[in-house]
């Protein structure tokens, strides 16, 4: 076996690896922006309530931005003033966003927004790191599914229904999440680490801490598994 200061051995460019990444995440996310449209529309149109909210907001797939593949709902009026009284107040929709940045990819869920209500976070990370084309066009069905939750939840004027409003409460949870124009970590592991930290000063805290613990992930696990989530593409 040759050392790593063996002349003999082949000189290797240091970037290699980190050019060979980033050549293989930009073909994963061309074969991902190559998706026909009519194949995006009817995984869209399958999900529960999607043509309801492409009625009100209408629908659009955008490939303008390079290395990017973005569903978003469109512009309502909402017939009301706002509270200025300077115009008529309007809501855009809800953003669904696959895009390659660095050496990963980032799947990103924005919500409605209006002139009148927003949400505290600007936006969700469902997923951040490395994966391939396949597994995102595996996982936009349940992209999809949180999209229109997260319009129900996310909309002033929406009614949402309690399993969208749990998905959505799992989502603030479990994922990274932009606020403030901040990149924030997941609430969940937060807790986790506070509480880690409260259980050290005792024995008794630490013991309860223990066994806790290990029991809050899998509550976790168990509740994102019901909601119809991959736990593992979440960083």
């Amino acid at each position: 076996m040759s050392s790593p200061s063996d002349p003999n051995e082949p000189r290797r460019h240091p970037l290699a690896a980190h050019f060979k990444r980033r050549s293989e995440m930009r073909h994963e996310i061309g074969l991902l922006r190559n998706l026909p449209d009519d194949e995006i529309l009817a995984a869209c149109r399958s999900t529960p309530g999607f043509d309801d909210l492409e009625s009100i907001y209408n629908f659009y797939i955008d490939r303008t931005h390079p290395h990017t593949l973005q569903l978003s709902f469109g512009n309502r009026s909402m017939f009301r003033m706002t509270p200025d009284l300077k115009k008529t107040a309007a809501e855009s929709g809800p953003t669904l966003v696959y895009s390659f940045s660095g050496e990963q990819f980032v799947t990103i869920l924005y919500p409605a927004k209006s002139d009148i209500a927003r949400t505290h976070e600007d936006h969700l990370f469902l997923q951040i790191g490395e994966t391939s084309a396949i597994k995102l066009i595996e996982g936009m069905p349940g992209d999809l599914r949180d999209l229109v939750a997260y319009a129900h939840v996310s909309s002033v004027d929406m009614e949402s229904s309690f399993y969208e409003d749990v998905r959505i409460w799992a989502l603030r949870w479990s994922c990274p999440r932009g606020e403030d124009g901040k990149f924030e970590k997941p609430r969940i592991w937060l807790t986790l680490l506070t509480l880690a930290k409260f259980g050290t000063r005792t024995a008794t805290t630490s013991l309860i801490v223990s066994i806790l613990k290990p029991m809050g992930v899998l509550i976790a696990g168990v509740l994102l598994a019901w909601l119809g989530f991959e736990a593992g593409l979440i960083q």
